[in-house]
């Protein structure tokens, strides 16, 4: 298993046993696509480090989800790209 796809395993298992429903994606073009096809989302949750499209990059692609409350989960960040 990639670092990516442990960092997505854990923080679904972790939401899910918190009795969260929730929806995974392998990237950042996937969670974007996974978004668009489900209106009733209340929140965001990705990893800074995904393939193709950091979670910075994904969080600020659509204006809906720039008020939508992220939260960022990885083992690895540049904290001038969150800035």
């Amino acid at each position: 298993m990639d670092e990516g796809a442990g960092v997505c395993e854990v923080t679904a298992t972790k939401l899910a046993e918190a009795a969260y429903d929730g929806r995974e994606a392998s990237s950042g073009l996937q969670g974007l696509a996974a978004l668009e096809a489900d209106p009733c989302v209340d929140h965001v949750v990705l990893d800074f480090a995904m393939p193709r499209m950091n979670g910075v990059e994904a969080a600020e692609t659509h204006k809906r989800w720039r008020a939508m409350p992220v939260l960022f989960v990885t083992g690895f960040a540049d904290p001038a790209a969150l800035a």
